[in-house]
């Protein structure tokens, strides 16, 4: 899991130019999602991944689940699916994420429209699974009104 070819600095760069072009691609092709962007996730990681493979940068795809701050913003459940990208860095993965403003009403952080972060962001989990775990931890209350209905 490294990337040798560039330094932290250049790779930050990288995302960000290219962050900002698929985000403005996204925006463009999208008028009425333009500010926030919802649903456009798995598109957005795909033009991600597609330019830094161009680019010689190994990028994955990494889906999982943002869990809100503000579970009361939601009508479903505290949590939605969600995909970013992660490019290896040396030991670790780089996350960037150019739709994560579409949860800035339901996180207390404020959400960059391009997104870079030394590691994962604390209101994302990563993996397929839904963190049930988490959730009944979090907002218990949340569920046992649900079980009541």
């Amino acid at each position: 899991m490294r990337n040798n070819n560039y330094t932290l600095h250049e790779l930050f760069c990288i995302l960000y130019k290219t962050g900002k072009t698929v985000r403005k691609c996204l925006e463009s092709k999208y008028p009425n999602k333009a500010k926030e962007l919802y649903g456009c996730c798995i598109e957005a990681s795909n033009m991600f991944i597609t330019k830094f493979n161009i680019l010689g940068v190994p990028a994955s795809p990494c889906s999982g689940w943002v869990i809100y701050d503000y579970p009361e913003c939601c009508s479903d459940e505290p949590c939605d699916t969600h995909f970013m990208v992660k490019v290896p860095y040396q030991d670790r993965y780089i996350y960037s994420d150019v739709t994560a403003t579409q949860f800035q009403f339901c996180l207390s952080e404020q959400i960059p429209k391009v997104l870079i972060s030394n590691e994962c962001p604390y209101w994302f989990v990563e993996g397929d699974e839904k963190p049930i775990e988490i959730l009944l931890k979090e907002f218990p209350e949340w569920y046992e009104l649900k079980e009541e209905i």
